[in-house]
């Protein structure tokens, strides 16, 4: 059996790759993520538009660039999880994810709110 027909779980991917980051910023990730990943990468699109909205909603500060990072890498990894075979994933996936996310999907809808508020 090939390495990419075998399946993981979402946790276990998250593991994968959170081997690879600096410590720090993976702790963040850790720490923002909780149980999500039992929400599969939809959950980890909402822990990361909650993580920038909370750092719009406050002054630009160095205190918040973790966060704002975590939620950069978050966001990445939900991508990078919906087209990997071994969690289920395919490009098509990965297209249905943007057009979810996107302006006219979850960004558009919380973001677009806030810009019609100023």
């Amino acid at each position: 059996m090939s390495a990419a027909s075998t399946s993981i779980t979402l946790e276990a991917w998250l593991e994968e790759q959170l081997g690879t980051a600096p410590p720090e910023l993976a702790e963040t990730i850790r720490s923002l993520l909780g149980g999500v990943p039992e929400r599969g990468v939809e959950g980890l699109v909402t822990v990361a538009l909650d993580a920038f909205e909370t750092v719009a909603d406050g002054p630009a500060t160095r205190s918040t660039a973790p966060t704002l990072l975590a939620a950069d890498a978050i966001l990445t990894y939900a991508f990078e999880a919906a087209v990997d075979p071994r969690l289920g994933g395919s490009a098509a996936r990965a297209i249905r994810l943007a057009e979810w996310v996107g302006p006219h999907g979850r960004i558009g809808a919380r973001f677009g709110a806030m810009k019609e508020a100023e």
